[in-house]
């Protein structure tokens, strides 16, 4: 946001923003603490920071799409269009050096929900992005994942999703840091 990247435009660090995004992080280390101390959960963690950092980029160029082309669906196309052609280098890749998978496909049809979902999400972040910003968006969609993650393990339980106090202060405190970083002065310069 600060570099001006996202289709919002160059926005200033505001205190609210700051401590928002800061909230956010402390959520994520209290949800998370007591597994800090695995040197393999620790290195695991690189994966999803490197990719939310992809993400972050990912929304502000398809803002930047959306505002170019006039149409959020436009920037959803050329987003799919562009993972799609990378899959199918990548799946072409791994069949000359592993050779065909073994497995058939799953049987449960929810199990392909991921790709219209998927559409969805890249859809309404394009559309939502030049309004919030990507910090602001990126946060929301932090706290929408730990909501829902929370929802999932509560509402359909599995041997290993048990929620703790800590993991369920961690998404409170993320739900405080995005509205710490929206009601804060405007983000406008």
């Amino acid at each position: 946001d600060r570099a001006g990247i996202g289709p919002a435009g160059r926005q200033p660090v505001t205190p609210n923003r700051l401590i928002g995004a800061v909230l956010t992080v402390l959520a994520v280390l209290l949800a998370v603490g007591d597994r800090l101390g695995d040197p393999q959960a620790l290195a695991l963690a690189l994966l999803p920071l490197a990719a939310g950092v992809g993400i972050a980029w990912q929304q502000a160029v398809n803002g930047r799409v959306r505002a170019a082309a006039g149409s959020a669906m436009t920037a959803t196309l050329v987003n799919f269009t562009v993972g799609t052609a990378a899959l199918l280098v990548t799946f072409a890749v791994d069949l000359a050096v592993r050779g065909r998978p073994a497995g058939a496909f799953p049987d449960e049809p929810w199990l392909y929900l991921g790709g219209p979902l998927g559409i969805v999400f890249i859809a309404l972040a394009a559309a939502l992005v030049r309004f919030t910003g990507v910090l602001l968006l990126g946060l929301a969609t932090i706290a929408g994942q730990i909501v829902g993650a929370v929802l999932l393990d509560l509402v359909l339980p599995t041997a290993a999703s048990h929620p703790g106090l800590d993991t369920l202060l961690g998404a409170a405190l993320t739900m405080v840091a995005v509205l710490v970083a929206a009601f804060g002065p405007s983000r406008r310069p």
